[in-house]
Order: structure tokens, then sequence, then C-alpha cells
């Protein structure tokens, strides 16, 4: 969590008036914003997730992940849920 921490305080420092106090505030801005990007990493799963794995420990194809994934999505329950209308009003 101090990862998260130092985002939140890079992104406060990004918004501060930097061209106040340095000739080079959009190079500090930059620098900041390659910070956040490497501090929230990457999107999507790790890449030790069991299900980017096969059975016997094997790497899957992307294809098969994304099936995979897919399946999961595909299971999610539905409650509430009617066509052209995410949540219905039972009030």
């Amino acid at each position: 969590m101090a990862h998260m921490k130092a985002v939140r305080l890079l992104t406060a420092l990004e918004l501060m008036p930097l061209e106040d106090i340095s000739e080079d505030a959009e190079q500090w801005r930059q620098d900041i914003r390659e910070a956040i990007e490497e501090l929230e990493g990457p999107t999507g799963l790790p890449a030790d997730d069991p299900l980017r794995y096969d059975e016997d420990g094997n790497l899957i194809t992307r294809e098969r992940l994304e099936r995979r994934l897919q399946t999961i999505i595909d299971s999610w329950p539905t409650f509430g849920l009617s066509e052209g209308a995410l949540w219905q009003d039972r009030s």
C-alpha cells in the first residue's frame, strides 16, 4: 500500500505550480508521470496468476487465456439484468 501513497503524493506534486520554482517544469511533470506509471505497474493479470497456466504448469496461449477469462465473465450472475437495461428499479 505504500506505493499507493506514493502515487497520490506524486499526483498532487504534479498539480503544483512547478513553473514558479523551476524552468524545467514540463520535464518534472513528465518524470512524475513516468514514475506514477512505473508504480502503478502493468494492467491485467500478474505474470504468476494461475489462470495463465495449464494443468501441467505450462504457459497457455493468449487465445486460450482470453477464452478462459470469457468463460469466467459469462458465468457471473446477472441478477436484475434485463434486455437493454443494467438494473431495473423494483421500487
